[in-house]
């Protein structure tokens, strides 16, 4: 008797610490979510503790069978590649070892699926990105109209911290989950929180078209609302809604002089680089170029992980203007992947994108999240190396890892019990 009662206290202590851990590990991500909008130092801070909290508590078989998955097992394999991809290749062991660096956070994304596959405070890490925006876009359109109240020089009017390219990524995110959550609330006929919820919708929308916005986000933007009307209405209200938005957006075209100086910059930058001007649209172009002239020497296995800065700086010898430029992002992350990791590489980014596209194929508001989350990365990607990047990468990693981690969790839920073969089934 006295050894099963201090048996059932050593596995009550157990109990009781392991749901201290789990606690812990969600408030870590938590953390994560509500700093990546603010700051990179304290976001890389709680993202260490969270993948090393998580670690401590995995059980490897489970987590081993659960690689089966591709969802799971696709992010892990393009780490694999980089770090094999450091075995050759004319670059120094030091930019090998720095260019893994960007890689790894995808281990986080299996790490992720499995924790909140099982926590049931996923939703809080979802929601403390969302609370932490919302900071943002006050905090932006306050330093908007009161430049003078910022702590720091604006290069962009209307973006507190960090940069226009990051403050975009973070507002389309957090449009389009408030406009699943206005769908649903509609639906509901719940007006007194719908009110609100469309008073922040068009104030992120206000402030991607009136502030500041990237051209990537200028491009995300339609494809994401096409993506939203499919996949929440029926024929007849997408067409009313899409002739409303043809004519709403001639209304904001005409209104914003800044959404008519961002096209015309493209133009411009276009015509210098016809000219051997350096430029925005230029470098990216001869990025571009030059970029296939790699792959083209090593098409299958890549010039090697950290290859890409030696490959611009040797090509640059001798050149003067555009041709000059040195860079060690492409700004394309299919370009990024295929000069260091060739046809190899290229084919595990794009599975492990698939993957995660179907992963999300559900119509659940977390479904929903995570399919935004992984179309606005493949956009841009076309025109940035999004996944390596600090924010963008990590906007990624949480949103495919916290979102799907529900979406497994629900489906498990839903699966019809396990009845014993002989008593038949029900």
């Amino acid at each position: 008797m006295n050894v099963f009662s201090s048996d059932s206290l050593a596995a009550h202590f157990l109990q009781r610490n392991h749901r201290r851990h789990i606690l812990a590990t969600d408030a870590f991500a938590v953390c994560l979510a509500a700093f990546l909008p603010w700051s990179t130092t304290v976001a890389s801070i709680f993202a260490a503790l969270s993948m090393a909290s998580i670690f401590l508590t995995l059980n490897f078989a489970n987590v081993v069978q659960s690689l089966k998955f591709p969802s799971r097992s696709l992010p892990l394999m393009l780490v694999a590649v980089a770090i094999i991809g450091t075995l050759w290749g004319n670059s120094t062991w030091s930019e090998r070892l720095h260019a893994l660096g960007p890689t790894a956070k995808l281990c986080a994304i299996p790490l992720f699926l499995f924790h909140f596959e099982k926590s049931p405070r996923a939703s809080w890490v979802l929601l403390a990105f969302l609370l932490s925006s919302v900071c943002l876009l006050i905090a932006s359109w306050t330093v908007f109209f009161l430049p003078e109240l910022t702590f720091r020089s604006l290069v962009n009017p209307g973006v507190p911290v960090k940069n226009y390219l990051d403050q975009s990524q973070e507002f389309i995110i957090c449009l389009f989950g408030l406009a699943q959550l206005s769908k649903t609330l509609l639906d509901e006929r719940r007006f007194k929180l719908l009110v609100p919820i469309v008073v922040l919708v068009a104030g992120l929308l206000a402030n991607l078209t009136f502030v500041v916005s990237s051209r990537t986000s200028l491009l995300t933007l339609p494809v994401l609302f096409v993506l939203f009307l499919f996949l929440h209405f029926r024929p007849l209200p997408i067409f009313i809604i899409v002739i409303g938005s043809i004519a709403g957006a001639g209304l904001i075209w005409s209104a914003s002089p800044y959404l008519k100086a961002r096209v015309d910059n493209t133009v411009i930058e276009y015509r210098k680089y016809q000219e051997n001007v350096s430029s925005s649209v230029g470098k990216r172009l001869e990025f571009w170029d030059r970029s296939l002239a790699f792959i083209a020497a090593a098409p299958v296995f890549g010039n090697g992980t950290g290859s890409v800065n030696k490959l611009f700086k040797d090509a640059a010898v001798g050149q003067s203007g555009l041709s000059a430029e040195v860079t060690a992002n492409p700004h394309n992350q299919i370009l990024n992947v295929a000069v260091q990791w060739g046809a190899v590489g290229v084919v595990v980014l794009v599975s492990m994108w698939w993957s995660h596209l179907r992963l999300f194929r559900t119509t659940s508001s977390a479904s929903w999240i995570g399919l935004t989350v992984v179309v606005q990365n493949i956009i841009g990607s076309l025109f940035n190396s999004h996944l390596f990047d600090f924010v963008e990468g990590w906007i990624y990693v949480i949103g495919v890892g916290v979102a799907g981690g529900i979406v497994a969790r629900c489906h498990k839920q839903s699966l019809p019990p396990i009845t014993n073969s002989r008593a038949g089934n029900v």
